[in-house]
């Protein structure tokens, strides 16, 4: 799930976002593994989506990537302004 989240964020700051440089950060933390891919893209144009196309007709990527956090048990955040690029970020809890 973290592979495919990262996957899928990678892909949505090359393909929809125009961004030139991405940044991708795995954290082994005391409670939780983080994920966070920040890119200095378009950011989203209406800010963070509802959850039911990421803010574009017919995609996939970031109700998909929620729906992969929810089934872990994970929490799934998303930090975007419009010009100012994108940041998803996975938390998900280890014993």
């Amino acid at each position: 799930n973290l592979l495919r989240t990262g996957q899928e964020a990678l892909t949505n700051a090359v393909r929809h976002a125009g961004a030139r440089h991405i940044a991708l950060t795995l954290d082994y933390q005391d409670a939780a593994v983080r994920l966070a891919v920040t890119d200095d893209g378009h950011g989203l144009a209406t800010g963070p989506p509802d959850g039911t196309d990421g803010g574009t007709k017919g995609g996939f990527g970031l109700p998909g990537m929620r729906a992969r956090a929810r089934t872990i048990g994970a929490k799934f955040n998303l930090h975007s302004l419009p010009g100012a690029g994108t940041t998803i970020e996975l938390i998900v809890p280890h014993v």
